[in-house]
């Protein structure tokens, strides 16, 4: 059993919960980032080019870990985007921050409901996401549908 941090853990669940393959997962967290091609919907771990890597980069500055890098072009106004999966990388941190009136066993019920609430989601499909948008030069924090195919994920919405 490998020793994952709690948010690498988490994103593993939640990769479980949609449905992405076993080989997947296990290769997750011991180089490349995994990522699905936009045009042909094919999934492969990937050295990122600079754009994204940059991306990457001031995502952990910010105090997320990026799990999945995943393209996506709208079938309703033809927008490219590509989405960063995240997981905080402190996830007491993340929910509650410095409020000193959380006690320890408070704290460590808030990250339970929190995992277990953002496993739910995965389960339904839904996954938070740093979305840049690449049309229109705009980027945001919020939730995408996807779903499994084979051994990766597509986004659908």
């Amino acid at each position: 059993m490998e020793n994952y941090t709690q948010s690498e853990k988490l994103a593993i669940d939640m990769l479980s919960a949609i449905g992405v393959g076993g080989a997947s997962i296990a290769t997750l967290w011991n180089g490349p980032l995994f990522k699905t091609e936009a045009s042909s919907q094919q999934h492969y771990f990937v050295d990122l080019d600079f754009d994204d890597q940059d991306v990457v980069d001031v995502l952990f500055q910010q105090g997320m870990l990026v799990y999945y890098v995943l393209p996506y072009v709208s079938t309703l106004d033809g927008s490219e985007t590509t989405s960063f999966l995240v997981v905080p990388k402190d996830i007491g941190q993340a929910i509650i921050g410095n409020d000193t009136s959380f006690t320890p066993r408070q704290r460590a019920k808030a990250v339970r409901d929190y995992y277990k609430y953002q496993c739910r989601l995965a389960g339904e499909g839904i996954l938070y996401a740093y979305v840049v948008n690449h049309t229109r030069d705009f980027s945001e924090y919020g939730t995408i549908a996807v779903r499994s195919k084979g051994d990766g994920l597509i986004r659908v919405g």
